[in-house]
């Protein structure tokens, strides 16, 4: 959602600063957004916990090793 402000407010800053090329950024606008819909996700996958690879640094013993007399 940051990421959409931030473009816009690129766009918008861009337009003020250089009016001659407004229309190239206005063109441009869309595309800025739909990256911005394909990156979120992306950087949520990679950066959140939950998706990270688990350890396997697990011990099984299994019962036949357990011997008690």
């Amino acid at each position: 959602m940051v990421f959409s402000y931030l473009t816009n407010g690129m766009i918008a800053l861009g337009g003020m600063l250089f009016p001659f090329y407004t229309m190239y950024l206005i063109v441009l606008r869309p595309f800025m957004n739909d990256l911005d819909t394909v990156l979120v996700p992306w950087i949520f996958y990679l950066t959140h916990p939950v998706f990270r690879n688990k350890s396997s640094n697990h011990i099984v013993i299994s019962s036949r090793d357990r011997i008690i007399s």
